[in-house]
């Protein structure tokens, strides 16, 4: 079973950080894929999720100019495998066991 986890985001680099943390511990869970829908973010978006990549081989990154939110997240379900979507914008979290100093971790590790 494949769950897909689609992000769509735009020009919102700090909240799509906070819904990467949140989704850290799945990372490297074959059962999962995230795909993040840029809609050609003018911040560092783009070279952020590029290296974030490198140690993570289920995110799926697509940047193209979108016409608004409803397209994107139609992007982002073109682009799923998964038996199971879940939509989880920028700034959206899922909410698990995290430590503090956890979280303070994996956030100085992503500035």
């Amino acid at each position: 079973m494949l769950i897909s986890i689609i992000t769509v985001v735009k020009n919102d680099l700090v909240r799509l950080k906070e819904t990467i943390i949140s989704l850290m511990y799945i990372y490297n869970d074959n059962s999962f894929e995230h795909i993040i829908v840029d809609g050609n973010s003018k911040d560092n978006t783009k070279s952020f999720i590029k290296n974030i990549q490198r140690n993570c081989n289920n995110i799926i990154y697509n940047s193209s100019k979108d016409h608004g939110i409803y397209d994107a997240m139609n992007k982002g379900f073109k682009l799923s495998k998964g038996d199971f979507i879940i939509f989880l914008n920028a700034g959206d979290r899922f909410i698990h066991n995290v430590r503090i100093s956890d979280e303070y971790l994996i956030n100085n590790q992503l500035n």
